[in-house]
């Protein structure tokens, strides 16, 4: 299997995520990673009491980085919606299918190589979540993809809670809920799915 090149990485504005949800407009996997590389920066500002994040320059580079191309695989083999992926693990028997897959494409960081601490990994998953959830609070057409959102708020709300237990040092439900307020996101969802009972999400 090839591994991932700067012409795939060139081309993640062609691809389109959201495939199974309707959305006002679509959204690209380089809109998404620069949102996600974005929100990130801004959560690492807000989940220490001094601002201060980094040991070093290069480790600040490493997460830049890491946050802006934690998706390039997909531009190998596509966006695929999250139930799809259900359906592949349960098929193959395999929970960790895309993660296996995603480290034969991209093994290491572009540009910065080797692999982020277990901290760092945590601020581009909730950044991850925070994205797609600012996603659909603005582009959100109909029931399920108001759903999708809904449950999307639920994940990131058990995220962070998971996230606060493996590193209690950091401020993570403060930091996340001053993030969203800043991204205009002000009023949480009335009701949120549980998205670990809702396979379509």
């Amino acid at each position: 299997m090839r591994e991932l090149t700067f012409f795939d990485m060139a081309r993640s504005s062609d691809v389109k995520r959201w495939h199974i949800i309707n959305t006002v407009r679509p959204q690209t996997v380089a809109e998404h990673s620069f949102m996600v590389a974005l929100i990130a920066l801004e959560l690492t500002k807000k989940l220490t009491v001094t601002g201060s994040f980094f040991d070093s320059p290069r480790e600040q580079f490493q997460f830049l980085c890491a946050a802006l191309f934690h998706d390039m695989p997909e531009t190998v083999y596509g966006d695929l919606p999250t139930p799809g992926k259900a359906v592949m693990r349960e098929f193959t028997e395999n929970p960790y299918m895309f993660d296996e897959l995603d480290m034969r494409i991209m093994p290491n960081v572009p540009y910065a190589e080797g692999l982020l601490s277990p901290s760092l990994g945590w601020i581009i998953r909730v950044a991850d979540l925070m994205e797609a959830y600012h996603f659909l609070c603005n582009n959100a057409a109909g029931p399920y993809a108001k759903q999708v959102r809904d449950a999307l708020y639920g994940r990131l709300i058990k995220f962070t809670a998971e996230a606060s237990s493996a590193m209690p040092n950091l401020k993570w439900p403060s930091a996340v809920i001053e993030t969203l307020k800043d991204l205009g996101l002000t009023k949480p969802p009335a009701v949120y799915g549980d998205a670990e009972k809702d396979e379509r999400i």
